[in-house]
């Protein structure tokens, strides 16, 4: 490993992620990219570069992270967004909805949004959206509003409307949506000191898969500051758990991941916490001996939990999955496991859901890659097939699995 100390504190204390999450790999080839550009004369003065020079810092920053997303990205959060505009905040005709999405990436999630509140009868006088990202190649990206469709997608061919439309090779957003939406480059660790507004409803999705526990406790802190009272977070379905556990509670459909600042003491959850990691791994009759749940999953944890799974104990492989998940810090093989125990329930979606998160978190991850190839294929989606079978091929050969 080429990281110095040096370098993963910054990692760390500017950005808030965990190297591990971002992929070791990723991280070293964009260090040798930015020495290479920079022509510092050690993996030292790159270092300390990146703590003087912004422009080089902001080139590493680019490097490193990882702009994945794509139009509806969980079409159940937009469709539970659509119902409670009509049922809550169309009939306060003076009230202006405030929207914060962060990380918006290169603009997908916001646009979906507008597009979401237009369709729910808002006029373009009730509401705004703010929307942030840490990267500038992806505001400037987001910004554009065009999008070749080899870079994105839309989830579900029913949401394409006059907002959000397909021609030829691209997708395109209407000017209206890009009207409502201020893109804006800002660090979610830092978003307090840089903004004081209040908002009604905020979208932070898919981002504390790769943070440290420390920045994830910042930025739920962050997040409640910035929320008003009765707000609604909508986040993913990995995190879910970690904002419930932080004084959340859960809100809205089964699958659309919302959730807004609850009543619960700290202390009360971190025992009610305890108190279910007990149940659970008793339930999954693993020991402390055989488990050190203060550690990172093993071989010899993977083990067992596809043991359960081969003998038809899929309720308790689930539920240490979902304790590790919970306790822990996702992990994509223990993701590429529930994605596989669904599917021998023949739970496709869900399974689809859980080989996704294993690619996010690992995006050369060969074996999800194959089994998220042959799950479109048999949904019928053999564009979606060959991509991730192309992206399987590349893997191979990088990595050599």
């Amino acid at each position: 490993m080429i990281i110095s100390d040096n370098i993963n504190k910054i990692i760390e204390k500017k950005i808030g992620a965990d190297i591990n999450l971002l992929g070791v790999k990723n991280v070293e080839s964009a260090i040798l990219n930015g020495i290479k550009k920079s022509k510092a004369k050690s993996i030292e003065e790159y270092g300390i570069l990146l703590q003087i020079d912004n422009n080089i810092y902001n080139s590493f920053v680019e490097e490193i992270i990882i702009p994945k997303t794509w139009f509806f990205r969980n079409k159940d959060s937009y469709i539970y967004l659509k119902n409670e505009i009509i049922g809550k905040w169309k009939t306060e005709e003076n009230r202006v909805l405030r929207v914060l999405s962060i990380p918006c990436s290169t603009g997908e999630e916001p646009y979906s949004i507008a597009s979401t509140l237009f369709e729910a009868g808002l006029n373009k006088s009730n509401f705004t959206i703010d929307a942030m990202d840490i990267s500038n190649n992806a505001i400037s990206f987001a910004n554009c509003g065009i999008y070749p469709k080899n870079h994105t997608q839309i989830e579900d061919v029913s949401f394409i409307n006059q907002y959000i439309f397909e021609n030829g090779e691209n997708i395109y957003v209407d000017d209206q949506l890009k009207s409502q939406i201020s893109f804006i480059n800002a660090n979610l660790l830092d978003i307090n000191s840089l903004n004081k507004k209040k908002y009604d409803i905020i979208f932070c999705r898919n981002v504390f898969i790769y943070f440290t526990k420390k920045a994830r406790e910042k930025v739920i802190l962050n997040l409640k500051n910035l929320l008003i009272k009765g707000g609604l977070i909508f986040t993913g379905h990995a995190e879910l758990n970690i904002f419930l556990n932080s004084g959340f509670i859960k809100t809205g459909t089964k699958n659309s991941f919302v959730c807004s600042v609850g009543k619960k003491k700290k202390k009360e959850l971190k025992k009610k916490k305890k108190r279910e990691l007990k149940i659970n791994i008793k339930k999954a009759i693993i020991s402390k001996e055989q488990i050190n749940i203060e550690k990172e999953p093993t071989v010899l944890t993977y083990q067992m939990i596809k043991s359960l799974a081969d003998i038809g104990e899929y309720q308790k492989a689930m539920l240490l999955c979902e304790t590790y998940i919970e306790e822990m810090k996702p992990d994509a093989e223990i993701f590429y496991i529930k994605g596989l125990i669904h599917q021998l329930q023949n739970s496709m979606d869900n399974a689809q859901v859980n080989f996704e998160k294993a690619i996010y978190l690992k995006p050369d991850y060969y074996d999800a890659l194959l089994q998220m190839s042959f799950l479109m294929e048999k949904k019928g989606k053999l564009k979606s097939a060959v991509l991730f079978k192309n992206r399987a091929k590349r893997s191979y050969k990088l990595t050599g699995e």
